[in-house]
């Protein structure tokens, strides 16, 4: 099952980009995209566990997304 977060700030297209391909390089993260005016991400582990890729995941759209932050909306069946 994934899960799918609201972003706080609105994303150029560069920085999103620069987001999802970190959020995609890490380890545990089998899906993740955003919607289509990066207004929320859908993410997908592959373990069923997120505490270690969203504690990630803040820290990338704080920094990339200068000061963005992710507040999750819900769940999305795999």
């Amino acid at each position: 099952m994934g899960r799918y977060y609201s972003i706080s700030k609105k994303l150029s297209e560069e920085s999103a980009q620069r987001i999802l391909g970190e959020l995609r390089a890490l380890e545990d993260v089998e899906y993740a995209d955003f919607d289509e005016n990066y207004a929320g991400i859908t993410i997908i582990t592959k373990s069923g566990e997120y505490t270690g890729v969203m504690d990630r995941a803040v820290n990338i759209f704080a920094r990339e997304g200068g000061g963005a932050e992710l507040s999750f909306r819900r769940f999305i069946p795999a």
